[in-house]
């Protein structure tokens, strides 16, 4: 899934993970187990990737000029 970080609000059980995001320092494992909650309205999945291919593209053309 892809989504903008600030859309994103992780939780460990019932606490939530402050910003910005340190997983390492608390220790997480890849069997823990994250609640993720995108915040309303936000751009998330193909149409996210859509606008960031869009912005990419347009970043290379005025490169390119």
């Amino acid at each position: 899934m892809n989504a903008n970080y600030h859309d994103l609000s992780l939780f460990l059980g019932a606490k939530r993970i402050p910003e910005p995001f340190c997983l390492v320092d608390m220790g997480i494992t890849k069997e823990t187990v994250l609640d993720v909650q995108i915040a309303e309205g936000a751009l998330y999945g193909e149409a996210l990737r859509a606008q960031v291919l869009a912005e990419i593209e347009e970043e290379e053309r005025l490169a390119q000029e």
